[in-house]
């Protein structure tokens, strides 16, 4: 039945002199009548209830007449009770002093406010000083220690000569220099090497350098300069700019025995890496990038760095001479990590050196992958993703002849080097770096094993770990000039240290450019070395002679900065002993790739919200399990879940049977929300029950693995990942059944007003296959359940019991019956439903929304108590609409499909709803990134549709996701108003460099920068996405594609935050009466984020007697404060915010940053395992160093005698809170993701003397099935109530009318029935007003007969 304030949100400002008891009168008057009561001031407030007049100048009272909300005094809830209707705001309406005195005076104040809009300075070219770069006098720019951050190539053709300009910005923030800006402008002819401008312009003030770049732009149109997406030529524009656009803007036309050479370093590389490891290649994780790219960015570059820590640590190990022990444990990481085919017999620093270039080797192999993405497989695909140039020299030509002239004259025996082919390498990075000054400039040779030129072409050569942790590749070697890159004058010294390929039998040797300046010789060796002397800048080991004594049997160089040599070419070679092979033969695919064509979209295009459509699909999975056409083990699974205030208990069941001819284990995934822990694991088999323990995961693994091969049975629960967990199900018998349990405890997330709980049903593909492939024992088959958890029995129901009266429980990705009270909902999967890929997502309204609550629970004897609190902080601050805002697209391959298609409606979105004084700017990224205005700009139509044009006809073609770059460029360019500067960036979260783009967020946030995040995709990385958005002081949203109908409040939520300030220096104060106490408080997150006004923010405490916290920030140089409390009978027992907190905890280690080198970082982690572990085990919980074990014991010769039932384990643990109450069935043409349809309608406009029509339609939409407590059938013009009894079969029928608008009621009787229709379920056996409600959505024409008609039908 509609109530008085159904719909209406009201927020309330008591005055301290407000007494507790008035408080709860009003606050019982609107949720007794289906308001709610908020406790923040938002857009969707409709009344802002005011206690004392007197403080209608509050911040509060002021923000709500700006968003247009009426402030009523609190008798207007009474008086609109006493009328029974929604009276006129006007009639209590609370009007301030100065409105009073305006309206006097006959002035109407504005009722929104709005902060004059910044005016963008707009300079002339013609305005500002530009030098001449041979200008004497010209001021001085680190240009070396400078980055790029803006630039625009333009071309023009006159009288058939094609001529360009470039203009680039670049700053240098390494030098306290007040002129750290500067603009290059460069043009010329594309034939000649003469350039016609060559001048700069230098600043200090990002806003004078963003309007002069600007202003550079627009006269290069005004002078129909067209813009150019391609290189310049190489005389024009700077090394800088010429190394960052041929990384993304590569040769796409190479010489076909340059993918001949690149093609065999490839598989060559491929080859030593499966002489060392056990699996075969494309079961190793680096290799998962061939099916998806994005695999490696979030698993395997993460565990070559883990790989590269236990490394370290043994060499730590040997130095201080640790146990054996410790060392055995490390050796057995390492060999399970890497999955060595042999285990080493003894470690030496040799042994680690040679570990430590395997990792080089498959970090170079992910990194060279990942920056090709999509065609990873093809020569061409390979080539490209090296980042550099590789030409040809023709045997015969002038270049050819001197290079060979060069190798022949370095040593007399040189001619036993056949040369077989020059390759020509521009690797434009090192032609940035290199540093000129040094002098000296000689041509030296480096050899290397063909393997490793992967590595080489792609990263550069590399300094020795030990200086160097950097340039995404790592040294381990020191020679006998120290940590130094080695070169030799004699091309037969070099050739010493190659090896020819087992691919091609041929050796490959480098021809590089090395500015030794001034070079120290000295005959004696020292591995300590890790710089030149003073004075010097290299050193030359002095070949040893019958005259001169030496340590070095042939002249040697070395220099200490990789910035002192570049590649120039590649010699493929052989030496006599050589056995040189066929060509390796090219695969059959297309040598060059074809870019997808951008969608054409009309100049005239709408900027409303676009309804996208996926470009790709995933096939669906089969019902059902198969393996080989055979039948495979999970039969069924099943969620039961208790939401409780602010978290929910989930109890996940999952069945398995054998129903092959032989023992097998069993291989499973299944996604987890990143608020999620795992608490509990057991198994249950053969009338068995089996507690999972969890343990150390290296001895959870053992324990696995040593029961399979002692004939037991064995189950292990695993999270490898912050989105899954892998289970393994361990010799199940032949013909078993086993059924296994798992307790998850999570935190609710909020949206809007809505508390949700979801629980997530894909896990990104490339991540499942790589746990589904690890290898676990060796005694069994292992049979993986991929991608087909759906198409099996299941079933999920959620009971929900909160502190509050609930408003609204829904479903939006399934349709679902409910049972509803004030405080209590129970809801469960309709008959015809499945949980399948959308997952499943609850949400919950309460009647009293953002109200800070603190919920402590006493622990087990010795523990601390557990304490949530949760706060949402209110401050004084006016919005504005004048800001400025990136919009930055991931435009990677990772996102393709979906993922693309969402982040470009939520971009238009956003577009969409930019206020008129706002500046904005797009930028797609990828590899590289794309600008579309040079500068922000006004949110006009027409620059919103130019905008619009420009996200509609992007596609996700950009290679790798790298945020980095983007980011930081926007970071340097400051807001050139002063004012509020957010950065948005729509991704599916698989970024490359993960902990540079936290470094480049933490930056952008101390530069007053904001970092929105927005997941799109069915596989979002949420947890990396909400770490950034973390670190850069802004917010991440998730924009589930199975809730779109939630986006517009989100897309709006976030507008509302763009334009206001965030508070800092967050943090919480415990109220605790004993020191010993505070200093024994444990606190996660131990730093919070900064945070915006209303939003939400929970902190757990590990900490006794506390009943109170307050919550600390300032905004703007101004403390603030709130207060939560809570009171002794409120405390709860339990284990559920020790687990929750405990996992908050260990988040926090696990996603600080401990050092500034990555594995170092990787050494600190390992170090704190110990105390992570015991914090696991002590609240049994899984983390990354733990898991779940359980052995199930078996005598030999046991045989299957009794099978568990899914079911009755089911029904033993009901959380069905309502058993008395009967289900109220779903619509069944309810549209599954966006709405629900009204089962009555309006048929007659529904005034005056109309009945009420109830079809066949309407009765099949409220009755789907037998089991409702009244059975019941609704016909044509009337409403009929037949019995099921055969002996009874009498109808009765009742008309109901209403009668001259209202003038009063009337019930005509048909017929009488002499049966009572059975009501089982309702309360008493009798209808009131709130069961009909339930049966029948209450229409406005029937709302006066409900009552009437619950009075008159029996039980």
């Amino acid at each position: 039945m509609k109530m008085l304030f159904d719909g209406l949100q009201f927020v309330a400002e008591f005055d301290a002199g407000f007494s507790f008891k008035k408080k709860k009168e009003v606050r019982d008057a609107i949720i007794k009548n289906g308001g709610i009561l908020s406790y923040l001031l938002n857009r969707k407030t409709d009344y802002l209830l005011l206690s004392n007049p007197e403080k209608i100048e509050s911040f509060k009272c002021r923000s709500a007449i700006q968003k247009g909300v009426p402030v009523v005094n609190v008798d207007f809830i009474f008086k609109c009770i006493e009328e029974s209707l929604v009276i006129d705001a006007k009639r209590c309406e609370v009007v301030s002093e100065s409105n009073k005195k305006a309206f006097q005076k006959g002035k109407i104040s504005e009722t929104k406010k709005r902060r004059s809009a910044g005016q963008k300075r707009t300079i002339l070219p013609s305005n500002v000083k530009f030098w001449a770069r041979d200008d004497l006098n010209a001021p001085f720019f680190d240009e070396p220690a400078s980055k790029l951050i803006k630039w625009a190539v333009y071309e023009r053709e006159s009288n058939a000569v094609k001529s360009c300009l470039v203009i680039e910005v670049a700053v240098c923030l390494q030098r306290d220099d007040p002129k750290n800006y500067r603009i290059l402008v460069n043009s010329g002819t594309n034939f000649s090497q003469k350039r016609e401008k060559d001048e700069f312009f230098v600043s200090g003030d990002s806003e004078e350098t963003v309007a002069t770049f600007a202003g550079l732009c627009q006269q290069a149109g005004h002078n129909r300069w067209n813009k150019s997406t391609s290189l310049p030529p190489a005389h024009l524009g700077s090394v800088k700019l010429h190394a960052m656009l041929s990384s993304f803007l590569p040769d796409q036309s190479p010489d076909e025995s340059v993918l001949q050479l690149v093609y065999a370093m490839w598989e060559e590389s491929m080859g030593q890496l499966l002489r060392r490891i056990t699996k075969p290649l494309n079961e190793f994780d680096l290799d998962m990038v061939r099916h998806s790219f994005a695999y490696s960015l979030t698993l395997s570059c993460a565990q070559v760095e883990e790989i590269e820590g236990i490394l370290l640590q043994m060499k730590s190990s040997i130095q201080t001479r640790s146990p054996p022990s410790e060392m055995e444990s490390l050796l057995n990481d390492l060999v399970e990590k890497l999955t060595l085919r042999e285990k080493p017999s003894k470690v030496t620093l040799s042994e680690i050196a040679s570990f430590q270039n395997l990792c080089q080797l498959i970090r170079d192999l992910i990194c060279v992958q990942e920056a090709n993405g999509g065609q990873p497989t093809t020569p061409i695909a390979k080539y490209t993703a090296l980042g550099c140039r590789i030409g040809h020299v023709s045997e015969g030509s002038s270049e050819y002849e001197e290079v060979l002239e060069r190798i022949k004259t370095s040593n007399s025996n040189a001619s036993a080097i056949s040369v077989r082919n020059i390759f020509r390498i521009q690797r434009c990075i090192e032609d940035e770096q290199f540093n000129t000054a040094v002098g000296n400039n000689t041509t030296l040779f480096h050899a290397s094993n063909v393997k490793n030129f992967v590595g080489i072409l792609s990263r550069g050569l590399l300094l020795p770990k030990v200086v160097v942790d950097d340039l995404g590749g790592l040294r381990t070697d020191a020679g006998l000039l120290g940590t130094g890159i080695y070169f030799a004058k004699d091309a037969m010294v070099s050739a010493k240290y190659s090896s020819p390929s087992e691919t091609q039998g041929t050796r490959l040797m480098l021809v590089t450019e090395v500015a030794l300046g001034r070079s120290k010789p000295t005959t004696k060796s020292d591995t300590t070395i890790t710089d030149p002397p003073v004075g010097f800048e290299s050193y030359h080991g002095v070949k040893a002679t019958t005259e001169t004594p030496s340590d070095f049997k042939d002249d040697e160089y070395a220099v200490y900065h990789v910035n002192q040599q570049r590649l120039r070419y590649i010699i493929e070679f052989t030496l006599p002993a050589d056995k040189p092979k066929l060509p390796l033969a090219l695969p059959a695919s297309p040598m060059v790739q074809t870019p997808a064509a951008p969608v054409t979209v009309p100049m005239d295009a709408s900027i409303d919200d676009m309804d996208c459509t996926e470009t790709t699909t995933t096939p669906a999975a089969k019902a059902g399990l198969f393996s080989g056409g055979e039948m495979i083990p999970l039969r069924a699974v099943h969620v039961r879940a208790r939401v409780v205030d602010l978290a929910v208990a989930v109890t996940l069941w999952q069945c398995f049977q054998n129903n092959s001819s032989q023992p097998i284990e069993c291989r499973y995934v299944f996604p987890l929300d990143d608020n999620s822990v795992v608490v509990g694991f057991e198994a249950l088999i053969n009338g068995k029950r089996v507690v999972g323990r969890v343990r150390e995961k290296k001895q959870a693994r053992t324990e696995y693995r040593e029961a399979i091969e002692a004939g037991h049975g064995a189950y292990l629960l695993e999270q490898e990942s912050p989105s899954a967990l892998s289970l393994s199900v361990g010799s199940l018998p032949v013909g078993a059944v086993c059924v296994i349990r798992v307790e998850i405890v999570a935190e609710l997330a909020t949206e809007g007003d809505e508390l949700v709980w979801s629980l997530p049903g894909s896990v990104a593909p490339w991540e499942e296959e790589s746990m589904l492939r690890a290898k676990r024992q060796a005694m069994t088959g292992t049979v993986a359940v991929a991608g087909a958890r759906f198409g099996v029995e299941s079933s999920l129901r959620v009971s929900v019991q909160m502190p509050t009266p609930l408003r609204r429980v829904e479903c939006t990705t399934h349709r679902v019956r409910k049972k509803e009270t004030e405080c209590n909902a129970v809801v469960e999967l309709a008959r015809d439903q499945a949980l399948d890929g959308r997952g499943f997502r609850l949400s919950i309204l309460l009647a009293e929304v953002h109200a800070p609550r603190m919920w402590v629970e006493q622990g087990q004897p010795g523990e601390p108590q557990g304490c949530m609190v949760t706060f949402y902080p209110e401050f004084e601050c006016d919005k504005s609409d004048d800001f400025e805002c990136v919009i930055m697209v991931d435009a990677s391959h990772s996102m393709k499909g979906q993922a693309f298609n969402d982040a470009q409606r939520v971009a238009m979105m956003v577009l969409k709803r930019f206020p008129v004084d706002a500046f904005f700017n797009v930028v797609l990224f990828g590899k590289g990134w794309k600008e579309l205005f040079p500068s922000a700009v006004r949110a006009t139509e027409e620059n919103r549709l130019n905008a619009a044009n420009f996200i509609k006809s992007a596609s996700p073609t950009l290679g790798s996701s790298e945020l980095s770059q983007p980011l930081f460029a926007s970071s340097c360019m400051a807001s050139p108003r002063g004012g509020l500067q957010n950065v948005v960036v729509l991704s599916d979260g698989h970024l490359l460099q993960p902990e540079q783009v936290i470094h480049v967020s933490q930056l952008a946030s101390r530069r007053s920068l904001r970092l929105f995040t927005c997941g799109v995709g069915p596989v979002a990385n949420r947890h990396m996405l909400r770490n950034v958005a973390r670190h850069g002081g802004g917010m991440f949203e998730m924009f589930d594609p199975s809730a779109k109908s939630k986006w517009t409040d989100k897309v709006e939520a976030m507008l509302d935050c763009f334009g206001q300030p965030s508070l800092a220096d967050v943090r919480v104060d415990w109220q605790v009466f004993s020191e010993e106490k505070r200093e024994a408080m444990v606190q996660a997150p131990q730093l919070l984020p900064s945070l915006f006004h209303g939003q939400r923010q929970v902190v757990y405490g590990m900490v006794d007697d506390c009943r109170m916290a307050t919550l600390r920030a300032s905004a703007d140089g101004t403390e603030l404060s709130t207060v939560v409390s809570t009171y002794d009978m409120a405390v709860t027992t339990g284990r559920m915010l020790h687990q929750l907190g405990a996992k908050a905890i260990i988040r926090d280690w696990e996603e600080g940053v401990l050092h500034a080198r990555r594995t170092q970082h990787e050494v600190e982690k390992r170090t704190r395992k110990a105390a992570i572990i015991d914090l696991s085990v002590k609240y049994s919980i899984v983390t990354q160093f733990t898991s779940f074990i359980a052995v199930e014991e078996r005598k030999p010769g046991e045989v299957i005698s009794e099978n568990p039932n899914v079911d009755d384990l089911v029904m033993e643990n009901d959380v069905d809170c309502l058993p008395y109450m009967a289900w109220v069935e779903p619509l069944r043409d309810v549209a599954h993701e966006e709405k629900q349809v009204e089962p009555l309608r309006d048929t007659k406009g529904l005034m005056g003397d109309n009945e009420f029509h109830l079809d066949d339609d309407v009765y099949d939409e409220l009755f789907v099935d037998d089991s409702c407590a009244l059975d019941c059938s609704f016909r044509a013009d009337s409403v009929e109530m037949d019995s099921d009894d055969d002996d009874n079969d009498k109808d009765m029928k009742y008309r109901f009318m209403k009668k001259g608008g209202g003038g009063g009621d009337n019930w005509n009787e048909d017929e009488e029935c002499d049966d009572e229709c059975e009501a089982d379920g309702f309360l008493g056996g009798e209808w009131d007003d709130d069961m009909l409600a339930k049966l029948v959505p209450d229409p406005e024409s029937a709302q006066a007969h409900m009552s009437y008609l619950g009075e008159r039908l029996d039980a």
